[in-house]
């Protein structure tokens, strides 16, 4: 955060270049505290909205297992589901009730 503050003092004395931007933009997880300047530059805006999106990815994954939070990440992101997503999916699971028998009698 110290960055990004001191980033901010420079910003009336002169203009920001791209990569002092994309330093400050990679310690930042939200817009809000992107500098004016450096919202003129796309791939910064962009780069910040991605730090913001991995860091709720990472909440969400939290509890699983390496291999198989890499797995679900990587299925969000393409689009494509896992394997046990689609078992879940194509299973038939309310009709898997065990009836007891009534005793007769």
């Amino acid at each position: 955060m110290v960055i990004a503050t001191s980033a901010r003092k420079e910003t009336g004395s002169k203009p920001m270049d791209l990569a002092s931007c994309q330093n400050i933009a990679a310690t930042l997880k939200d817009l809000s505290e992107l500098p004016s300047q450096c919202k003129l530059y796309p791939a910064v805006v962009n780069k910040v909205k991605q730090n913001k999106e991995d860091q709720a990815m990472a909440v969400a994954f939290a509890g699983m297992q390496p291999g198989a939070a890499v797995q679900a990440r990587r299925s969000r992101v393409t689009g494509y589901e896992s394997p046990a997503k689609i078992k879940r999916r194509l299973t038939s699971s309310g009709t898997h009730h065990h009836v007891h028998p009534q005793k007769s009698g």
